[in-house]
């Protein structure tokens, strides 16, 4: 993306904040990099899985069956189930009146098309973007109207045009496929290993059958008890294999999520020239509710602000957005840049 620096803003080096932005774009390539490596690996794993289970390939045919129509509901419709979940609607002409000025002014400097407005009638304060190309929706709550003045709109505006202007929202679809397909990939594996472990306890129960003579009593006990545990032993090591990589999957996501919020917000700081506004504005949004009503789970990723955080650094590694608090002094930094 390339972004206009025709303009240079009062209080912010735009050279200075330009190389930021570069930087934190390619972590961001890098992350997503990373993301379709797991994506790819989640495939290899529910190959060989379904192909060391399924002679006839049958089992592996109805995995890939299942992983296809997930990935093309979540990446073609995965918008719509978005708007739809938050009961988001067209806006009233006075919020269209107050809204799509701001909105005009920000497009050409990002040299994007304009994406559909939506609001949501929602106490809570908060914005998100979804959806790519033509498709692309900006959604601000009733909450973050009433709340923001308009030049701390501008900034939360400009973050969320961001994200559309680099691409966040294309990665957002992938990461929701992935995300949803490790989760059946999760769920395979833990029904197949109940069933291998199941197995596996019956020929332990078998191995203390005691017909035959001795020698083929002692041959019979230790080749159930062997294949039993070996069933069991690996029920267990497939499982837990399948769920931590579900689990770096998951962390990989999150990760790329809260690099994403970093480069928004220094593409916001530079297309407005003026950080403090989205630094004041978070810090708003920092002091009142921003959990939707409806829908929140879905969005929470994409919102602009995210509930607070525990404290906890493993809960920390599960969050979707970066500290506001290390936000809000990042984009003060880039006031202070001359």
């Amino acid at each position: 993306m390339h972004i206009d620096t025709r303009r240079r803003h009062r209080g912010v080096h735009m050279d200075t904040l330009a190389s930021v932005i570069e930087q934190q774009a390619q972590r961001n390539r890098i992350l997503t990099w990373v993301l379709g490596a797991v994506a790819l690996v989640n495939v290899f794993l529910l190959a060989i899985l379904t192909g060391i289970l399924s002679a006839d390939r049958s089992l592996f045919a109805l995995c890939i069956v299942v992983i296809t129509l997930w990935v093309i509901i979540a990446y073609f419709y995965y918008d719509r189930i978005v708007i739809r979940a938050t009961h988001a609607r067209d806006p009233l002409p006075g919020e269209r009146a107050r809204i799509a000025p701001i909105m005009q002014r920000l497009l050409p400097r990002l040299e994007m098309s304009e994406p559909k407005l939506q609001v949501i009638d929602d106490t809570a304060a908060n914005a998100f973007a979804v959806g790519v190309g033509d498709n692309a929706i900006v959604v601000v709550s009733t909450g973050m109207l009433t709340l923001l003045n308009d030049d701390e709109l501008e900034g939360v505006l400009a973050h969320e045009l961001a994200h559309i202007a680099n691409g966040d929202t294309r990665t957002a679809l992938i990461a929701a496929a992935m995300i949803g397909w490790g989760v059946f990939v999760s769920g395979v594996v833990t029904v197949v290993a109940i069933f291998v472990g199941i197995a596996g306890v019956s020929l332990l129960a078998a191995s203390t059958d005691n017909d035959g003579d001795t020698g083929e009593k002692l041959a019979g006990f230790f080749a159930k008890l062997g294949i039993g545990l070996g069933l069991i032993l690996a029920a267990l090591v497939g499982w837990v294999l399948v769920q931590g990589w579900f689990l770096i999957s998951r962390i990989t996501h999150l990760a790329i999520s809260r690099q994403r919020e970093w480069l928004a917000d220094a593409t916001a700081a530079r297309v407005t020239g003026k950080p403090l506004a989205l630094a004041r504005a978070l810090e708003k949004l920092a002091g009142v509710d921003v959990t939707l009503e409806h829908g929140e789970r879905l969005a929470r990723a994409l919102c602009v602000a995210a509930p607070p955080r525990t404290g906890n650094w493993w809960q920390d590694l599960l969050q979707t957005h970066p500290d506001v608090a290390a936000r809000i002094a990042r984009l003060r930094s880039y006031a202070n840049q001359r």
